[in-house]
């Protein structure tokens, strides 16, 4: 009876422990699905941002870079300018009476005149063009090959009949700055009998001129006070003049025209004020 009385509570002791799991487990889930539908708002964390860190190292890195950049920048920048203040030491700029600026001397002939070079752009509507080195003295132009006339004034207003003007091509005479072109010939001759001269060259047609008909020539070279029109005599002239023609522009107006005498030669300030060439024969901008 005792051993009947010992089971019975036993067994019910178990089943009060199993009734108190199952409420507690009822109540677990229960919580679990308030947590599950709760309305009460999340808290977002802040994400993450990418970036790197400027190590001593990277700094370092770019001082000594930056450094080595601008010294060397002020470097150049300092040879230049030495470059161009030597270069303008030697420069020697040529102007007329009223200031024009004929352009910088590129050397000197034997009597130490200046060399100004002049381009004659667009010949005969070829587009090709031609160089001449003009010397400018004190009070007149220049030029290594000379004119030649068939009257005995050089074409000033006192010959009557006026003559022609002629000209050694460019494979002929002494001038070999002109041979080197394999064009056509420049040079020197009077305005009409005086100075300070206009600048010619040959007509493009070959023309020839009788050689024996030459009776002056204006020899521009030739160190003289007055004009340098000096007398051929009859056979005396070289062989082979062409025809020549005044280099206009506008047209009939002669390029050297609008230059007034007397010319100086000046160390300029600003090299770049001085053009490396004068304007074109043809009225055409250069390139």
């Amino acid at each position: 009876m005792l051993n009947k009385i010992l089971v019975m509570r036993k067994h019910r002791e178990t089943s009060k422990d199993s009734n108190v799991i199952k409420k507690n487990r009822a109540s677990f889930d229960n919580k679990g699905a308030d947590d599950h539908n709760t309305t009460e708002p999340r808290v977002l964390r802040p994400a993450l941002q990418g970036g790197f860190i400027i190590s001593l190292t990277f700094i370092l890195v770019l001082t000594i870079i930056g450094v080595g950049l601008l010294g060397g920048l002020t470097a150049v920048k300092n040879a230049l300018f030495k470059r161009a203040v030597f270069e303008a030491s030697l420069s020697v700029g040529v102007v007329d009476a009223n200031g024009i600026q004929l352009g910088k001397a590129v050397g000197f002939d034997e009597h130490e005149t200046p060399l100004i070079p002049f381009v004659d752009y667009d010949v005969g509507g070829s587009s090709a063009n031609y160089r001449v080195l003009i010397g400018v003295r004190d009070d007149r132009f220049t030029s290594l090959s000379a004119i030649y006339y068939t009257d005995t004034c050089c074409g000033g207003p006192d010959c009557a009949p006026a003559g022609n003007t002629c000209i050694e091509p460019s494979s002929a005479g002494e001038n070999f700055q002109l041979s080197t072109q394999a064009g056509l010939s420049y040079a020197i001759g009077s305005a009409e009998g005086t100075l300070p001269g206009r600048l010619y060259r040959d007509s493009t047609t070959a023309q020839a001129c009788d050689s024996n008909s030459i009776q002056s020539a204006w020899i521009s070279q030739t160190v003289i006070e007055t004009e340098p029109c000096v007398s051929i005599a009859t056979g005396q002239a070289p062989n082979g003049l062409i025809r020549a023609i005044s280099v206009d522009a506008p047209a009939g107006t002669n390029v050297l025209d609008a230059l007034a005498p007397p010319f100086y030669t000046n160390l300029p300030i600003n090299v770049n004020e001085f053009s490396l060439r004068a304007p074109s024969a043809e009225g055409a901008a250069g390139p």
